[in-house]
């Protein structure tokens, strides 16, 4: 129920809803939920800036990229983040 309830708080960053995300996750190994539909809820529970963001970088709908390439552009993202933030 938590893990198909999730959302990003407001003032949440990308990349630390992520890291929520997937400690949620390691929290409830027996979810059974694939990695499409583990995608698609952590998309879902995004603020519509965050999602706008995706969009954005995906040159399209992020959800009409394979879970792979999804996950690619969003590690990509929230590490570019990373870096911005300690520098």
């Amino acid at each position: 129920m938590e893990i198909s309830s999730f959302h990003q708080f407001p003032d949440e960053s990308l990349s630390k809803v992520l890291n929520s995300f997937h400690d949620l996750l390691l929290k409830t190994p027996t979810y059974g939920f694939s990695e499409p539909v583990q995608l698609n809820i952590f998309i879902d529970g995004l603020q519509p800036h965050s999602k706008q963001l995706l969009d954005a970088s995906a040159s399209g709908k992020i959800k009409l990229k394979t879970p792979d390439e999804a996950m690619e552009l969003i590690e990509n993202i929230v590490a570019s983040d990373h870096a911005i933030l300690h520098d």
